[in-house]
């Protein structure tokens, strides 16, 4: 499906399911960000705050979210820790030319660092939103940038991550050029 035939049995399960979690977080950012665009993006507020609300009802329930937030801030953290070191480029055979080689890691490192930040924003709104007992304030990312774009110069910064998100997909398209398999 992916094919990581060379790797060995637990390694070639432990990629797929890396890449098939990856496909369903990157699916489920871009239809946040395609209803954000469209302008519907209060009903997908809504729906978070709704789903926010029925579990932190549930006994656990606060306790769940916190660390549903907390992964979420975490993962954000490695994307930025892996943008920061350049990580990425080992699953990479990167071009021989010395520009295109720094075109690539540039959109990698611009790339992971948005998109670091862009998640780090959305669980830290999760353990916030859940410490002060409001659910119906958890919002998911669309409500994260919201958030960023209210604060001062927060349109700057929510125009550096959006600008780093887009470098995030360019990478993404030259890293299905490039990447070891």
């Amino acid at each position: 499906m992916f094919d990581y035939g060379q790797l060995e049995a637990r390694k070639k399960v432990g990629k797929k399911l890396s890449a098939a979690g990856k496909a369903v977080v990157f699916a489920v950012i871009a239809l946040t960000f395609a209803a954000s665009a469209s302008g519907n993006s209060r009903n997908s507020g809504k729906t978070t705050s709704d789903f926010t609300v029925s579990i932190i009802k549930a006994p656990g329930g606060a306790v769940l979210l916190i660390a549903i937030g907390a992964v979420i801030a975490i993962a954000g953290l490695v994307f930025v820790v892996l943008g920061v070191k350049g990580s990425f480029k080992k699953d990479l055979q990167l071009p021989p030319s010395g520009t295109a080689r720094s075109i690539v890691t540039g959109l990698g490192v611009v790339g992971y660092v948005a998109e670091g930040v862009a998640l780090f924003l959305v669980g830290l709104l999760f353990i916030i939103s859940t410490v002060n007992a409001s659910p119906r304030e958890s919002t998911g990312l669309d409500g994260g940038l919201k958030a960023l774009r209210e604060q001062p110069y927060g349109v700057y910064m929510l125009t550096a991550v959006g600008a780093g998100l887009i470098c995030y997909g360019l990478y993404l398209m030259v890293k299905a050029k490039f990447a070891r398999m």
